[in-house]
């Protein structure tokens, strides 16, 4: 949706607001009743921007039984109002309530509005933690799949060291790390402490001058 100076999560509220107003009039074909439909087009066209021009918008307001004539009628109801009494119109209606006395037919609105918000806030919470949950998942299975990593590459530096064919465990550590895909440090922290080669044919080379 076009910004309209709102923010997305207000305009998912309403977009949710009139989806659950057409599937209302779907099942129940008084619940908004023309006096009500009114008011609800009075509150839509007082919002600010161009949030009303958004094709989306347009279509859920058509299947909430506003059409184009019951916006524009609006709009000039909303406009001959504001030239007799001289005031601007409340800010973002339907994002901070009302600041005038509501007529049964907005209070109806706003009530049915306000239990919208909420079950949206509680379904964005839902979302959050759910992805939370899954960002934390995904962390502890990628940690736990580098140890596995990080212990195969210690364990085969160690099959290297016992094949017998390095004079010392620093000259393996220090031929052998970058094939095994490991520091030189980590390569000699993983050979202390190992068991000479049996049998050791590099060690004559040790002791020669």
């Amino acid at each position: 949706m076009s910004s309209g100076g709102w923010s997305s999560f207000r305009q998912w509220v309403l977009a949710r607001f009139l989806e659950d107003i057409s599937e209302q009039r779907e099942l129940r074909p008084g619940f908004l009743s023309r006096v009500d439909a009114t008011a609800l087009a009075e509150a839509l066209v007082k919002m600010p921007g161009d949030v009303l021009d958004d094709p989306r918008l347009k279509e859920l307001c058509s299947r909430a039984g506003l059409t184009a004539a019951a916006l524009k009628t609006a709009r000039h109801t909303i406009a001959a109002k504001r030239q007799a009494e001289a005031v601007a119109s409340p800010e973002e209606l339907f994002a901070i309530g009302y600041n005038k006395s509501l007529t049964p037919q907005e209070e109806k609105l706003q009530a049915h509005w306000d239990r919208i918000r909420e079950e949206v806030l509680v379904e964005s919470r839902e979302m959050q933690e759910a992805a939370s949950r899954e960002a934390t998942e995904r962390a502890k299975k990628g940690a736990a799949a580098r140890h596995v990593r990080d212990l195969e590459k210690r364990e085969k530096m160690r099959q290297i060291w016992a094949s017998g064919r390095f004079s010392s465990r620093l000259v393996c550590a220090e031929q052998e790390a970058a094939g095994v895909g490991i520091s030189i440090e980590t390569a000699r922290k993983a050979l202390r402490r190992t068991p000479n080669p049996d049998p050791w044919p590099a060690k004559a080379r040790r002791s020669r001058p």
